[in-house]
């Protein structure tokens, strides 16, 4: 018996491995990092420059030279969300709670079962929570949503809380810088014009010759072999700018749902504490308490290599729990 099925064990894994291999991979460039998408994950939108595929399931396969990173489904809903295997809208709920952010939140390598939010609606059964998060965004990207009117009061319900799940790349989507800016140039770009935040389209056409030279020098600094190095470097006025973009936002959700509450997450994988990023991290926290904007600082209890991907940045679904635990003890 245990003979046949080893055979079984051995037939189906030269299976899996003829699949795998019969799978168009495309490489990530200045990698050794390969990705296969079933479907595509991202369709141009006008307002925000890409959104989420909606109304679809897809399938995600990565790897690192010839070892497979990980194998998942995506299930995106008709509003172009993330679903969770809990995802559902209870009419008994008197709450929501809805996640904004980028790869961290949407839950790039892993199931549906394993993203905060789903872990988040395990732990608060009360709420109806829902997905906002983009790969690839910041700040900016979740103010534009929220003034598209994306959040729906007639599903949502009248009171509520927002996280916004932040990681120090945001200061450059944010901002339109290099290296970000290969993929951020569609998105939305705001200036400050009279003390005022304004929106002016996106980063290509809202700055045209600005983003045109960052490109530029960005792409001789990829022939120079330093393809990761940041165009401009960061500032401090790249941090005043993102914590204006995070108030603004907060002022938006607020205006819409007055009941409600606004909370900014660190999150914790993130966090590399002798990092320049992170001293400006520590700096755009700072400008957000002044802002009576309320943070989350998060730090994991066991090494961070126990919560990222191997082979990949992103969270594992161990980290998403964790964290999930940590807003149960905070958001009330």
């Amino acid at each position: 018996m245990s003979y046949s099925i080893f055979l079984i064990f051995l037939f189906l894994s030269s299976a899996k491995s003829t699949e795998l291999k019969s799978l168009k991979f495309e490489q990530v460039p200045n990698t050794e990092v390969y990705n296969y998408f079933e479907k595509p994950l991202n369709v141009p939108d006008k307002n925000l420059g890409f959104k989420l595929n909606p109304s679809t399931q897809l399938r995600h396969v990565r790897k690192y030279k010839e070892s497979i990173v990980y194998d998942v489904v995506y299930s995106i809903d008709d509003q172009g969300r993330r679903l969770h295997s809990t995802t559902q809208s209870n009419s008994t709920n008197q709450n929501f709670a809805v996640f904004f952010g980028c790869s961290f939140i949407f839950g790039i390598g892993i199931n549906d079962d394993k993203t905060l939010p789903h872990f988040f609606q395990k732990n608060r059964p009360s709420y109806n929570v829902y997905n906002y998060g983009v790969g690839g965004t910041g700040p900016n990207y979740m103010l534009a949503q929220l003034q598209a009117g994306q959040l729906n009061k007639d599903q949502l319900g009248e009171s509520g809380v927002l996280i916004y799940s932040y990681i120090p790349n945001h200061l450059r989507r944010a901002n339109g810088l290099w290296p970000s800016l290969r993929w951020t140039a569609p998105t939305p770009y705001y200036e400050i014009q009279n003390e005022k935040l304004v929106r002016e389209k996106n980063f290509t056409e809202g700055r045209y010759w600005q983003t045109l030279l960052y490109s530029f020098v960005g792409k001789a600094l990829s022939v120079l072999g330093k393809p990761y190095v940041d165009f401009p470097q960061i500032n401090q006025k790249h941090v005043n700018h993102t914590c204006q973009i995070i108030q603004e936002s907060q002022k938006e959700f607020l205006k819409q749902f007055p009941t409600s509450k606004f909370y900014t997450l660190i999150h914790p994988s993130s966090k590399d504490y002798s990092s320049v990023s992170y001293k400006h991290t520590l700096s755009l926290i700072k400008c957000l308490k002044t802002k009576n904007i309320s943070v989350i600082e998060m730090r994991y209890d066991l090494d961070i290599e126990n919560y990222a991907i191997q082979n990949d940045h992103h969270p594992t679904a161990l980290s998403n729990k964790e964290i999930a635990e940590k807003l149960k003890q905070v958001i009330l």
